[in-house]
């Protein structure tokens, strides 16, 4: 499924044109689709068949349908059919296509008993269901995204197997609109269709090829294992690949649902093992990366294998429920797979659990508090008639919320953070202490080692290097760093440096060209003028730093900063004071010598004049 010697322009020339042309063979279908959806109206044979992907194994991988059941008005039923006989179409396509109304159907009667039949059936007007609308729209729903996600992945991460594999991986997954019932015919619908089963049971190996290569893991005893597993799972899927043009040609494959399912299951297993063995290992960045990927790949595949499931086949107002609920958790599988490869930074997930339960909690205990109110003004009210007393109640409430909102919010949710999570409140009670009290360090030295003590105490001991700039620009190590490995000096050419420079603000260095021992880099400016460079080493469970971490972090830098410029300042103020002291001493010094020299030079004259 990946050429990784392909260069890059080649690969994003291979990655527009499967693009185009998988527009193009949509497009055409969705213009077949609008007649019949505006007339809702389509073609029927009045008959249930026996090809409902995962109710019965039967009907995948074979043309010779089962009958299950007709509907009320059935030419197929008129003609002799009956339940349990089987039918064979012509045109192999017609067993997935809607017919035009009034359209001649020609097929292959196989009875339970006696010989075949051909058919020449006509196509019966029929009323297209809401389910069949919410099916076919959300298959197209589905389809857009995965093309956009696919050209963005191809183009903005050309590089490597894993983000190419993912590439094509959506380009396959846009097929999806072709997976169970369309309305186009002809050669376009032909190709569609042949894409669509031959890349299908590849869906999951590209999944698999991502998910091994995504990064340079280490050879642990779960990836040493799934490397060996790999070369038989590429040979099972590929294999079942190639089984299945059979099947798109119109030939009998019966063991196609068996290689199908057997690839889905391992492709499924093996992606998750690898991911969540990368989890364990990484930290920081990606770490949360993989959390993300993790969590897009459980919610797109959970709703698909349940589908497979009879038990969990309901149905609501005759759609699937299950169906839907699939729909859905691919939609939300494409978003977040994106997400993680596309976006330069995640969101952290523990932060994102956090403001969810807070929010959620504070605007349920305001909706209560509110709903309170007024149902008391409604009681207060008794007296006045019920258009005033609506009125005056609906300005009460709102005035009430005009002026108490904002501050009972605030309240509420301050605490609530402290009473769910008490442990990072507290952390960052105690730095921002620290940055008051910092205010009143006499030194230098003791300003940047009470500013390291408290790092190292907010991060859990995660490693704290401090760096002040030269006079030639590059950047000092200040004694006492916790952050092993931690460089002498960072040159000023830097890549990291180079880019905090335009705008300094923390830095995750997993994504810089840098060579720095760190997962965080803070600066320490004043007026936009970078003075010190702050690293921060791993946390010691793996998580990258949450997005108020990082805020309430460089809040107190800065602050620190400010601090070490008046110091600096004080510093240089108390030597101007000595320079001036000393300058007004040796003044004087030079003027009682010049005083002397006065006195001294008459008296010696007058003696060379007596001796004259």
């Amino acid at each position: 499924m990946m050429q990784s010697w392909m260069s890059t322009v080649m690969w994003k020339w291979m990655v527009s044109m499967l693009t185009l042309g998988l527009a193009i063979l949509l497009a055409i279908e969705c213009s077949h689709a609008v007649k019949p959806m505006v007339a809702r109206q389509q073609g029927s044979l009045g008959v249930t068949l026996a090809d409902q992907i995962g109710a019965d194994n039967k009907g995948q991988g074979t043309y010779r349908l089962r009958i299950d059941g007709f509907d009320e008005v059935s030419t197929l039923r008129d003609a002799g059919a009956l339940v349990g006989d089987r039918v064979q179409f012509d045109s192999h396509v017609d067993r997935w296509r809607k017919f035009a109304p009034d359209s001649t159907v020609e097929l292959t009667l196989l009875p339970q008993t006696g010989g075949a039949r051909h058919l020449s059936l006509q196509a019966k007007p029929v009323k297209i269901t809401v389910a069949e609308y919410g099916d076919y729209w959300a298959r197209f729903a589905l389809a857009l995204p995965a093309l956009l996600f696919a050209l963005m992945i191809g183009f903005r991460q050309s590089h490597g197997p894993a983000y190419r594999s993912l590439s094509l991986t959506f380009l396959a997954l846009s097929l999806s609109y072709y997976f169970s019932f369309n309305y186009s015919s002809g050669t376009s619908y032909f190709i569609s269709k042949l894409a669509t089963i031959v890349t299908y049971p590849l869906i999951w190996y590209g999944c698999v090829v991502f998910a091994l290569n995504y990064q340079p893991y280490d050879a642990t005893r779960p990836r040493v294992w799934l490397n060996r597993i790999f070369p038989w799972y590429r040979l099972l899927s590929w294999g079942t690949a190639a089984y299945s043009v059979g099947f798109a040609l119109g030939w009998e494959t019966p063991l196609l649902w068996l290689g199908t399912l057997l690839g889905a299951l391992i492709g499924l297993a093996m992606t998750l093992i690898s991911l969540v063995d990368g989890w364990r290992w990484c930290t920081g960045e990606i770490r949360q990366r993989h959390l993300w990927l993790l969590l897009s790949f459980f919610v797109g595949a959970l709703p698909a294998m349940l589908i497979l499931v009879p038990a969990f086949d309901w149905e609501l107002g005759g759609m699937r429920v299950i169906v839907m609920v699939h729909f859905v958790g691919m939609l939300l599988m494409y978003c977040g797979l994106a997400y993680a490869v596309l976006k330069y930074r995640v969101f952290n997930f523990d932060f994102a659990i956090s403001r969810v339960l807070v929010f959620s909690v504070v605007n349920l205990l305001l909706l209560s508090l509110f709903g309170l109110i007024e149902w008391a003004m409604h009681g207060g009210l008794s007296g006045h008639g019920p258009e005033k007393k609506s009125a005056l109640v609906d300005a009460g409430v709102a005035l009430i919320t005009f002026l108490v909102f904002h501050k009972v919010h605030d309240t509420l949710e301050r605490r609530v953070e402290r009473l769910f999570f008490r442990q990072w409140h507290d952390n960052e009670h105690k730095l921002r202490d620290y940055a008051r009290q910092a205010a009143h360090v006499t030194t230098v030295d003791a300003l940047l080692g009470t500013l390291r003590s408290a790092i190292d105490r907010f991060t859990a001991h995660a490693g704290c290097a401090l760096y002040l700039r030269q006079a030639g620009g590059e950047f000092a190590l200040v004694p006492g760093a916790t952050l092993d490995g931690a460089p002498a000096h960072i040159d000023a050419n830097d890549g990291a440096v180079l880019a905090m420079r335009p705008q300094p603000e923390p830095l995750f260095l997993e994504t810089m060209q840098t060579t720095l021992p760190a997962e965080l880099m803070m600066p320490m400016c004043h007026r936009n003028v970078l003075n010190g460079l702050v690293l921060l080493g791993s946390k010691w469970h793996g998580e990258s730093y949450r997005p108020d971490e990082c805020k309430v972090l460089q809040q107190v830098i800065e602050q620190v900063g400010l601090d070490l410029h008046v110091l600096r300042v004080d510093m240089l103020e108390r030597e101007l004071q000595d320079l001036e002291r000393e300058t007004r001493r040796k003044d004087e010094e030079l003027q009682l010598m010049a005083g002397r020299r006065r006195s001294v030079r008459p008296t010696a004259t007058a003696q060379a004049s007596a001796v004259a």
